[in-house]
Formats: C-alpha cells, sequence, structure tokens
C-alpha cells in the first residue's frame, strides 16, 4: 500500500468493474495507483490506460504499477481529455473507474495549497505547472463569476456575499494565504462562522466538511467523504 494516499472502497471497485482477459480498462484519476494495482492484480489479461493531472501522483502511480507496466500506459491530462486518444477512440473501452475529488496526500501538503491550515498559500491546482492559480481566480476574476463559482460547484448559500466580500477585501491587499479566504468566510457567513473560526482550525474544518468550498470550474462535483478536510481546487 503506497503511503502517498490510500485508496477506499478497493474491494467493490474491482466487484463492480468484474475486469476479464483481454479488456481494455480506464482509470481516469490514478493518483498514486492503488485502485489500478487491484484491477491489474485481478485480471493478469486485461489492460488499463492510468491518466491524471498531477505529475507528482503519476510519478507514484507508476512505482505502484511498475510490476504491471507492459500493461499499463500512462496519461497526463484531464479524465475528460483523455477521450481524444486514438486507443480510446478507435478501440473503446470495457470498463472505467472515476475516483473525483483531491487526495489526501494533496490535502496534506502545504505546498499544494489545497486545505485551509493556517499560513498555506491558495494555489489549489491539480497540475502545478499551469499558470492560473486559486489566488489568481479570487484577485481576477469580478463578483458575478465568483458568485457563480461558490454558488454552482461550492454549493455556497451565501455565494453572493462572499463573491462581494472577496471583491471589497482584495481592494485594499491580494488575496494570497488561506487565513485571507477562511476571514472572507468568516464575515460573509456571520458572527457564528467568525467564533467558530477564532476557537481553532479543527472547528472551521469540521464545518468546513458540512459546507464544502469548491473553486472549480469543471463539470464534476466532488463527493463528501465523513473525515477528509475541505479543499479547494481549480479546474484548470
Amino acid at each position: 500500500m503506497s503511503e502517498y494516499h490510500a485508496p477506499v472502497l478497493v474491494d467493490e471497485v474491482v466487484g463492480l468493474l468484474a475486469p476479464a482477459n483481454g479488456q481494455l480498462l480506464f482509470d481516469g484519476t490514478v493518483g498514486a495507483g492503488g485502485h489500478s494495482l487491484a484491477i491489474l492484480d485481478a485480471c493478469p489479461g486485461c489492460r488499463l490506460v492510468a491518466v491524471d493531472r498531477d505529475p507528482e501522483a503519476l510519478n507514484e502511480a507508476r512505482r505502484t504499477l511498475r510490476t504491471h507496466g507492459h500493461r499499463v500506459r500512462f496519461i497526463r491530462a484531464r479524465f475528460d481529455e483523455a477521450a481524444s486518444d486514438p486507443e480510446i477512440r478507435d478501440r473503446g473501452l470495457d470498463g472505467a473507474l472515476l475516483d473525483l475529488g483531491v487526495s489526501s496526500h494533496q490535502l496534506d501538503a502545504d505546498d499544494r495549497g489545497f486545505a485551509f491550515r493556517r499560513g498555506v498559500v491558495l494555489d489549489m491546482r491539480m497540475d502545478p505547472e499551469l499558470p492560473a492559480d486559486a489566488g489568481s481566480l479570487l484577485n481576477e476574476a469580478d463578483e458575478d463569476r465568483l458568485r457563480q463559482v461558490f454558488r454552482e460547484y461550492g454549493e455556497e448559500l451565501r455565494a453572493r456575499r462572499l463573491a462581494r466580500e472577496v471583491v471589497k477585501r482584495r481592494r485594499t491587499e491580494p488575496f494570497r494565504t488561506s487565513d485571507q479566504l477562511v476571514a472572507a468566510m468568516g464575515t460573509a457567513r456571520g458572527a457564528g462562522a467568525r467564533a467558530a473560526c477564532s476557537q481553532g482550525r479543527a472547528q472551521c474544518r469540521g464545518r468546513a466538511r458540512r459546507h464544502r468550498l469548491s473553486l472549480s470550474g469543471g463539470s464534476h462535483r466532488e463527493a463528501r467523504v465523513p473525515g477528509v478536510e475541505s479543499s479547494v481546487h481549480l479546474p484548470v
């Protein structure tokens, strides 16, 4: 088992996919490769296309799947972009897995900027080589765009107030760290949220589990997983 990220529901995934010899399978968010490893172990005669946007995750997946290297092909891309791959387009797939969202490793790595821990820089890019990060979005998007992002992808009930607060605060100081975003969220949500934040980030994380904020413009929503710290990511 990789220390990078522990996959969940492995037996259930393998059971539902029911891989068979001769099949071409697809892991659209391979991460550390835990699910892919179980699939390939269960089916010695199938092949797998492993896709991820995160180069660090792909490197970890290559290590995890090294014993099956001849049966795995890696693609660095978004899972929807992989549909244009010639083999997938011409042959089709026999099964696909999309384990969407951020990994525990991405949440734990402060330099990736996915968590709301104190002082963490607002990065939140799945692909760290892309030019725009979460701070850029908060500092440059207009109020309507921010409201749309907060409401549609973060399911933020006070999306309009939060967007207005972000625009107000960035006039005097650009957003750089999670502390600034948490402060804006506290103001937009009222005194109760501010009090919880003042008592410590543990309460803020607990609140965030119930009310996930996702700075995302992608076509999917993140799954809620009990016990997983809130995250924010950009679909760029």
